[in-house]
């Protein structure tokens, strides 16, 4: 059966941080860890969310008691 074989995976690029690829948990976590430290001081302009168009809210359905 081909289904319990072994499954080749697609071909994906590698989370790069200062050149490096963050092919380790760790490293994955440094760079996310230093990215958010060095954007945390930033101002913000919340004004490019105005570009987006407005939809109306919707009604969710009962699908609990």
């Amino acid at each position: 059966m081909s289904w319990v074989k072994k499954h080749k995976l697609s071909a994906i690029e590698a989370i790069q941080y200062e050149g490096c690829s963050c092919i380790e948990l760790e490293d994955l976590w440094k760079a996310l860890h230093n990215s958010f430290n060095s954007a945390q001081m930033c101002e913000v302009d919340i004004h490019v969310l105005d570009k987006i168009p407005r939809k109306l809210a919707k009604e969710w359905n009962l699908f609990s008691k």
